[in-house]
């Protein structure tokens, strides 16, 4: 029965982190075009690793919202530096 309440208690804290890596990614794609939205990014990011890394330790589902919070996260650094870049050709052109 331990092992139960052990295995639920790693997929909360796994889910929590999903939560987390989702939230850091919206904001990193609402802040892209300032630099936070690339710290806030990578955060993001190594919150949904930690996540699937968890996961991957049991077989429950539910790795869904933490691959939408990294991809979100990397949408959010991508956007940052490609705004980066076109503000700084713009600005030294």
């Amino acid at each position: 029965m331990n092992n139960l309440h052990a295995s639920d208690d790693i997929y909360n804290k796994a889910q929590s982190k999903g939560n987390v890596s989702l939230v850091f990614g919206f904001l990193s794609i609402g802040t892209s075009f300032v630099l936070i939205g690339l710290i806030l990014g990578i955060i993001g990011f190594v919150y949904g690793v930690i996540g699937i890394r968890q996961m991957n330790g049991i077989n429950k589902t539910g790795k869904r919202k933490v691959v939408v919070g990294m991809v979100f996260s990397l949408v959010g650094v991508l956007l940052t530096i490609i705004f980066s870049i076109t503000f700084g050709m713009l600005l030294f052109s």
